[in-house]
């Protein structure tokens, strides 16, 4: 949570959590952001995973109902490429993004059954979580969704890495459930980084619950912000 000159952008906001830019510091300067530290010091606490976990939640959640919009906003002009949509905002880049009817076959997203969005390997979407001027984190992904047309929802699945610095956290959606509007009413995501694995689980509201080594946090959706992970 994706071409021609004349593309629509999506503008994704610019609210990140504070324990995700702490683990953007960490994972991109260093500890104690000294950038002589060597990449293989690097310490990842449950804590940082956590965060790292909310920021993925934050973004995966606005990228995801992507399947259920009009690529090209219903605005005809021409080389417009309705299988591409571009980012702006706090995160930037393109993906491509494919319909098809319930046999397969390629169709316009209106009467799609499911959808496939990724980003070339190549070219991942950024994150820049201090201003355009700030160091990139890199998000690359492959995800499907199931299209209820008539009940506005799309169930959606897939993985995905998020690359910061030396690390690399990846991730796997479960039958996360998206609409149009509000948050994802149903499904997990699940991270893995530096041997730690967290699990947040979607339930409808603007806060989802999360699981890391034992640990319980919560993630606020509309900021990325996460809890301090507790027993």
């Amino acid at each position: 949570m994706m071409a021609c000159s004349g593309r629509i952008l999506r503008s994704t906001g610019t609210t990140l959590g504070l324990a995700a830019l702490a683990m953007a510091v960490l994972a991109l300067g260093g500890c104690g952001s000294d950038p002589t530290v060597p990449q293989d010091q690097v310490t990842v606490t449950p804590a940082d995973a956590a965060g790292q976990t909310g920021y993925l939640v934050w973004a995966l959640a606005r990228i995801g109902p992507e399947f259920l919009q009009d690529p090209t906003l219903g605005v005809h002009i021409s080389k417009r490429d309705p299988g591409n949509l571009v980012f702006s905002g706090a995160i930037t880049g393109s993906c491509d993004i494919h319909f098809a009817n319930g046999v397969g076959d390629p169709t316009t997203w209106d009467q799609a059954a499911s959808g496939h969005m990724l980003t070339a390997p190549a070219l991942p979407l950024q994150f820049r979580p201090f201003g355009p001027a700030g160091a990139a984190l890199a998000l690359g992904f492959e995800i499907e969704a199931e299209i209820d047309r008539a009940g506005g929802t799309a169930n959606v699945h897939g993985t995905g890495t998020l690359a910061s610095g030396p690390l690399t956290t990846t991730f796997t959606l479960a039958a996360v459930e998206v609409a149009l509007a509000g948050y994802p009413a149903g499904g997990t995501l699940t991270t893995v980084i530096a041997g730690h694995t967290a699990v947040v689980t979607f339930t409808g509201g603007n806060t989802a619950s999360g699981l890391v080594d034992g640990l319980t946090f919560t993630v606020n959706l509309a900021t990325g912000e996460v809890t301090e992970p507790v027993r």
